[in-house]
């Protein structure tokens, strides 16, 4: 039997945009290997041309792992680890020339805001007092994501 090392590649990321990612709250952000793994599994699945979805999630499934049948393990396994000290941040998005009408009222709002909809709330009272809800990545901030895998294993 040979050896059975592992192969590691590291990435150091920077974030160039407001990254909204949710922890257990709903409100908070935090960052971690599952948020990764979803991104790519993503991603993966954009760029396959399978010609049947089973097809598609069997060969998912060798790679990202499944829970289906008797279940299948990751071939990768990942870490995240944050360098940056300052936290995530709920202060408001600088203003654009964008805006939206809210009681038949002009209100500035940044694109990025108006986008993540979801992750933020409205004055009760004021429609002008539009606030952030969530916590999110300031850009520039980064991290490190660590891919480990068995060179033993064969590629998919």
């Amino acid at each position: 039997m040979g050896e059975n090392k592992l192969h590691e590649i590291r990435y150091l990321c920077e974030i160039i945009t407001p990254m909204f990612l949710g922890d257990h709250t709903g409100r908070g952000a935090e960052l971690r290997p599952p948020s990764i793994k979803g991104a790519m599994r993503f991603w993966w699945r954009a760029t396959q041309s399978y010609t049947s979805i089973a097809a598609l999630k069997t060969a998912e499934g060798n790679i990202f792992g499944t829970p289906e049948g008797e279940g299948k393990k990751s071939k990768v396994l990942i870490t995240v680890k944050i360098l940056d000290p300052a936290p995530p941040t709920n202060n408001p998005l600088a203003k654009h020339k964008f805006y939206t009408i809210i009681n038949n009222k002009n209100i500035p709002i940044d694109i990025i805001e108006y986008l993540a909809y979801v992750k933020t709330e409205s004055g009760k009272n004021d429609p002008a007092n539009y606030k952030r809800y969530a916590d999110y990545f300031k850009p520039g901030s980064k991290f490190e994501v660590v891919f480990l895998r068995h060179q033993s294993m064969q590629e998919s």
